[in-house]
């Protein structure tokens, strides 16, 4: 299964990563929301079966106007996701997950409305290694479910 994600280098990242690796997946890096449009991009040679993301990445990539819906790059990653993904290809909320710090932000930003992140895994990063597992749960699920 390949795994794009998106994630600022985090140690809980780098062990969702590992294990990912481990266990034969094929992960797809992105640090800021320009790699990630890449991987997107290139979809049809390299299909996207499962995205985990964070919401706050470095703004490398997004517009001025999207910087500002972002919070100032609190949710960098979200305004990427929402933006390039789900307008391309709804159906991926089902297999992505947003493991990130900021999800009270998400929640109570005045950019987003709730509906928008409806049927998306969110896993805040609490406990880095229980939410970590919590992650890699889910990524089980949804690998079962491609298959």
């Amino acid at each position: 299964m390949n795994v794009l994600l998106l994630e600022d280098r985090g140690s809980a990242g780098f062990y969702v990563e590992e294990w990912l690796k481990a266990h034969g997946h094929n992960v797809l890096s992105a640090f800021n929301p320009n790699a990630a449009q890449s991987h997107w991009r290139d979809r049809e040679t390299t299909p996207v079966h499962c995205i985990i993301l964070d919401l706050q990445v470095p703004t490398e990539g997004l517009s001025e106007a999207q910087i500002a819906e972002s919070e100032d790059g609190l949710l960098s990653g979200w305004v990427w996701f929402r933006d390039s993904v789900l307008r391309d290809e709804p159906k991926m909320k089902q297999r992505t997950i947003i493991y990130s710090d900021y999800v009270p932000t998400l929640r109570n930003s005045s950019h987003v409305d709730p509906s928008e992140y409806r049927g998306i895994s969110i896993i805040p990063k609490r406990r880095r290694s229980s939410s970590a597992r919590d992650v890699i749960s889910r990524i089980q699920e949804v690998a079962r479910a491609s298959s």
